[in-house]
């Protein structure tokens, strides 16, 4: 059913070292265009560097990786080197990171995204892709086993929440993920993660207002102690694609504590 009020669970997205981690993972339109998302004309560069801009308004400070960085995460520069930097700052209830990647997200020039997105889902809070769904095959548990020899793991103990502001992401990456979250105690995934996610097409234009309701929610409660609810993130964040939260139905109905 439709819940009428809950709440993210803010003050379990802050790790034992005191940060709260967020990836936000941008899949390229064309990876033939370049990879470099702030000289590149890739559609999605340009969503790319509009986050980065609105990020440093806000007082956060920029570091671009290095090779040696990435070879942490993948070693297969085959088809291209993908882009990433960390950009931080401190708040009162926990260190922002936010870690941004750039490149294809398409077999088989995307072995890194593979490599990176399960880097997010091991280690982040809050892990944000933002590209294509691929019908499904893009950002899928079972693709990236067939396709990369990738295995999908989540922070299973940990509260996470994703966000998969790609098309149709509603009909696609909800329950496997819910799946990879389930345990004895929690046989239905959902005490640890909460999902967002479209259930119709989704424009390029629209990708920056969407990630930035969920940004601006955690932004709020880490700088302030100030609690978004999830139904007034999807009223901040929608364009009319059905965008949903799922994982919500056990959540606090009134604001967490700090």
């Amino acid at each position: 059913a439709n819940t009428k009020q809950t709440f993210p669970e803010y003050n379990r997205l802050v790790d034992r070292n005191g940060d709260i981690q967020i990836f936000l993972l941008f899949g390229m339109d064309n990876p033939n265009e370049n990879w470099n998302p702030m000289v590149s004309r890739d559609i999605n560069a340009e969503t790319y560097r509009r986050t980065k801009m609105l990020l440093e308004r806000n007082g956060f400070q920029s570091k671009v990786w290095a090779t040696a960085d990435l070879q942490k995460f993948t070693t297969d520069f085959r088809y291209g080197t993908p882009y990433v930097e960390t950009l931080d700052r401190p708040a009162a209830h926990g260190h922002l990171v936010i870690n941004m990647f750039f490149g294809p997200t398409s077999s088989p020039t995307s072995y890194a995204f593979a490599q990176f997105f399960n880097a997010a889902l091991s280690n982040a809070a809050v892990v944000i892709y933002s590209g294509h769904s691929g019908l499904g095959a893009y950002v899928s548990p079972t693709a990236f086993q067939v396709d990369y020899g990738v295995s999908m793991t989540p922070a299973k103990e940990r509260y996470q929440i994703l966000f998969f502001n790609s098309c149709s992401s509603y009909s696609y990456y909800n329950r496997e993920f819910f799946a990879l979250k389930a345990s004895a105690l929690d046989p239905y995934g959902t005490k640890n993660l909460d999902i967002m996610a479209n259930g119709l097409a989704t424009l390029f234009s629209s990708l920056t207002r969407a990630n930035f309701a969920l940004l601006n929610g955690v932004i709020n409660w880490a700088d302030l102690g100030r609690a978004t609810s999830w139904q007034d993130i999807v009223l901040q964040a929608d364009s009319g694609n059905l965008l949903s939260v799922n994982g919500d139905e056990d959540n606090p109905v009134t604001p967490p504590g700090i």
